[in-house]
């Protein structure tokens, strides 16, 4: 019985030290791990202090509580990628390129649809600025298919619009068309009536880029301009027919684009846009000595004078006479009656 009571008591004994010891041994990676999440919260602060006037200092900080985290967090490690990714782009350093498609591997792993379409745009900038234009239009692809699946309509159109301006640029209007079809399918998921007036209008100038004028009329008359109208947006309206203005202009069909000039001006009036009421007189008084009638050319460019004056814009209208240096030498618009 003896032998058993010893032995029993040895057996508990050995029991209480092992979890002593298994205990000690928590506490102390408990203490270690506390350790370390003050520093990584440290490193993480300095990084944000510094990350306005010392980008690089701030990268280093953000690297440190990379390496410095016990706990391995990966959408936590994608965020702080990104922050990285953002302060190697401000300083044109292709590190860029590797955090953010470290993030975009990350949120897409996990299926973190906003943050990818955050990492994926900033992607997309870092190559584009790098001249990479193959790599960039791919990732400004896919991210208008992840910001449509995250439910992100507009920016999904914003993103597609914006690439359509990149193949305007460039004169490749097939591709600018089709992103700028895209963008007006995005749109139309939230009948954002505004946003759907100004790519039917961006539609319509790929369209007489392309000589294809019968086109171009029916995207601002028959699209944009209702979509305009309905969402109220005079500016949208402005913009309309100043475009078919223009064109007809060049066309020279003059009697359209003067009934057009005429009614962006009463759209720019009715909304006390001056700047816009300048051009549209500008434009009109271009368009009158073209035709013959100076007299009227005349008045117009004195009261585009006058608002310019006023209202600070004077650098508009001496671009028009020096775009228009020839047509304007007709014109003495000195000691003209103004009547606004």
């Amino acid at each position: 019985m003896k032998f058993i009571f010893y032995l029993t008591l040895m057996i508990i004994c050995c029991f209480e030290a092992n979890a002593f010891e298994l205990r000690d041994s928590v506490v102390a990676d408990s203490s270690l791990k506390d350790s370390l999440t003050l520093k990584v919260n440290f490193y993480l602060q300095e990084a944000l202090s510094t990350s306005a006037e010392k980008p690089e200092e701030a990268i280093e900080n953000y690297r440190s509580a990379l390496l410095t985290a016990p706990v391995r967090d990966e959408l936590w490690e994608a965020g702080i990628r990104t922050e990285m990714g953002k302060l190697s782009l401000r300083l044109k350093s292709k590190e860029a390129i590797v955090q953010l498609l470290k993030a975009c591997s990350i949120y897409e792993k996990h299926s973190d649809l906003k943050g990818q379409a955050e990492a994926m745009a900033l992607l997309a900038r870092v190559y584009q600025s790098n001249g990479l234009t193959a790599e960039a239009q791919k990732v400004y692809t896919d991210l208008y298919s992840v910001q449509l699946e995250w439910g992100e309509a507009v920016l999904a159109g914003n993103t597609a619009s914006y690439v359509s301006d990149l193949f305007i640029k460039k004169k490749n209007y097939k591709e600018a068309f089709k992103y700028a079809d895209l963008a007006k399918i995005a749109y139309d998921k939230v009948c954002r009536r505004d946003s759907l007036g100004a790519i039917y209008l961006k539609i319509a100038r790929i369209k007489r880029q392309e000589k294809k004028i019968r086109l171009a009329e029916f995207y601002v008359i028959s699209k944009a301009l209702p979509f305009y109208s309905s969402a109220d947006d005079f500016k949208g309206r402005i913009k309309s027919f100043e475009f078919l203005a223009g064109m007809y202009r060049d066309l020279k069909l003059y009697s359209q684009a003067k009934w057009f000039y005429l009614q962006a001006k009463t759209q720019a009036l009715a909304i006390n846009d001056t700047l816009s009421t300048i051009t549209s007189l500008l434009n009109l008084s271009v368009l009158k000595t073209i035709t013959g009638e100076l007299a009227m050319a005349k008045e117009d460019l004195a009261k585009a004078e006058l608002l310019s004056k006023e209202e600070k814009y004077t650098c508009l209208t001496n671009s028009y006479k020096v775009r228009y240096r020839t047509l304007f030498k007709k014109l003495d618009p000195e000691n003209v009656v103004v009547t606004l």
